[in-house]
């Protein structure tokens, strides 16, 4: 799991951290980097969808950019 975190940016590390890390929902998030709340739902799904797919061995990184988060 540490190899797949560190393959993200700093920036999608952080969001990961704040809501798995600290339980920050959606839009507490939002508010702290000027975002939407739309906006940090879809960067979580794309980051779910990246690790989904580095644990799992996809040598198609670009489909877990397309992975649902609920």
């Amino acid at each position: 799991m540490r190899e797949a975190l560190g393959r993200l940016s700093a920036e999608e590390r952080q969001l990961v951290a704040w809501y798995f890390g600290e339980g920050l929902s959606e839009r507490e998030i939002a508010k702290r980097v000027g975002r939407s709340k739309t906006w940090v739902h879809k960067q979580l799904g794309a980051i779910v969808g990246q690790l989904r797919g580095f644990l799992l061995g996809d040598s198609n990184e670009e489909r877990g950019r397309e992975g649902d988060f609920e």
